[in-house]
C-alpha cells in the first residue's frame, strides 16, 4: 500500500511539473514595435502591419476599465487578463487581440510614448485597427511632447 501511495504521489508531481501553463504574458516584442512606430516619422499605426499572428479584432482597455463589466457587452472572456489589474492602473492601456472572440495575445502598453487612453472602448476589426499619431502641446514628466493615438 505504501508503494502504491508513493507511486501515486510521484505521478501527480510529474504531471503537475509537465502541465502547460495557461498564464498569458504581455507581448513585449509587439510593445517594442509599437513604440518604434510611434517614435518614427510616420503619422499612423496600422496594427495588422505590426503583428505576426493571426487575429480578427482588437479591444483597447483604457485605465480603470472594468473587464468583468465589458465581458457581457462584447461577448468575450477576459479572465486571462484579470491579473493585469487594468481596473486600478493608470500607467497603461491594454491592447487585447482576439481570434473568433478568444484572446490570443495582448500588450500592456505604457501611456508614453503614445497614449491610447482617450480612445472609446470598443471592439475594432483588423482592417479598421488604424490609429493616428497626434503630437499635442502637453508634455510628459520628462518634458517630451505628449503623443496621443486616435482611432482613424
Amino acid at each position: 500500500m505504501k508503494n502504491l501511495l508513493v507511486i501515486f504521489i510521484g505521478f501527480i508531481l510529474i504531471s503537475a511539473c509537465n502541465s502547460p501553463t495557461s498564464k498569458m504574458e504581455s507581448d513585449s516584442n509587439l510593445e517594442s514595435k509599437l513604440k518604434g512606430t510611434v517614435l518614427s516619422d510616420t503619422n499612423s499605426i496600422i496594427m495588422k502591419e505590426l503583428t505576426e499572428f493571426d487575429w480578427d479584432s482588437l479591444l483597447i482597455l483604457t485605465p480603470y476599465a472594468i473587464p468583468e463589466a465589458l465581458e457581457k457587452s462584447y461577448n468575450v472572456n477576459l479572465k486571462p487578463i484579470y491579473e493585469v489589474g487594468i481596473d486600478y492602473r493608470d500607467d497603461i492601456c491594454l491592447l487585447i487581440f482576439f481570434k473568433n472572440r478568444e484572446i490570443i495575445n495582448y500588450v500592456e502598453y505604457p501611456r508614453y510614448p503614445g497614449d491610447f487612453s482617450g480612445a472609446t472602448i470598443r471592439m475594432v476589426g483588423k482592417e479598421d485597427a488604424v490609429y493616428e499619431i497626434v503630437i499635442t502641446e502637453e508634455k510628459s514628466t520628462d518634458g517630451n511632447d505628449w503623443i496621443r493615438l486616435k482611432h482613424k
